[in-house]
This record gives structure tokens, C-alpha cells and sequence, in this order.
């Protein structure tokens, strides 16, 4: 089985979704390698998913945000590019952001879009 199979099943069993990671699309990280960036945004999604808690009803929202990060692997700003259509969701997902500590990214990386989805949360 190979690596990226197998970071993308873990990415869909954290219920937060990165498209082009799992797509196996370019990176939006322009000249970055599309492994590098992808490795780094699993790790960002990693370190989210404990610090994201919904309730029981919160089902089949899909979103994007925007997540500024610090050489440090601070989060510098968290903001919403696409709303799940819920403003508790997407409040949500910010503050589980903020709450993160992140690894340092790599050269060339200060900010990533990350896709999150409610959506296998129920299951």
C-alpha cells in the first residue's frame, strides 16, 4: 500500500479532508513540491482534529480555512475562505485552529488553505 493512500484514509478518518492532497492535484503552494506541502497540511490537519469538538448533530458541513502560520509553527490568523454554510461550524473550526500547535513548515510555506468536513463525524 502506498504512503499517500494511506495519509489520505488517515486524513478522511480525522473528518477533515484536504482535496488536492488526496486528489492527487498541485499543491496551491506554487513551486513547493506537491509531497512536501501535502505531508505538511496532514501534519496541520493532525495536530487540529483533537482540538475540534462538534455536536452530535453537527452533519455534512464542508468548509475551507485559511490557517497563517509562524516560522515557529505558531498559528499567526485562522479565517474562513469558504463557509460551511454554519457560523457555529465555522467558529468552531477556528477556534480549534488557534487552540493548535503546529510543527514549523517547511521552507517556503506561511500559510495553507485546509478543507474541514463534518460529514464522517457521524459515523
Amino acid at each position: 500500500m502506498n504512503n499517500r493512500f494511506l495519509l489520505c484514509a488517515l486524513l478522511l478518518s480525522l473528518s477533515l479532508v484536504s482535496a488536492p492532497a488526496c486528489a492527487g492535484q498541485a499543491s496551491p503552494e506554487g513551486n513547493m513540491g506537491a509531497g512536501v506541502s501535502d505531508l505538511y497540511r496532514q501534519s496541520i490537519v493532525s495536530r487540529i482534529r483533537p482540538n475540534w469538538t462538534l455536536p452530535g448533530e453537527a452533519k455534512n458541513y464542508t468548509g475551507i480555512v485559511n490557517v497563517k502560520i509562524n516560522p515557529n509553527g505558531s498559528v499567526r490568523e485562522a479565517t474562513i475562505v469558504r463557509s460551511s454554510g454554519s457560523s457555529y461550524i465555522d467558529s468552531s473550526i477556528i477556534q480549534a485552529v488557534m487552540a493548535s500547535t503546529l510543527e514549523p513548515p517547511p521552507p517556503g510555506i506561511a500559510e495553507m488553505d485546509i478543507t474541514f468536513s463534518t460529514n464522517l463525524l457521524s459515523h
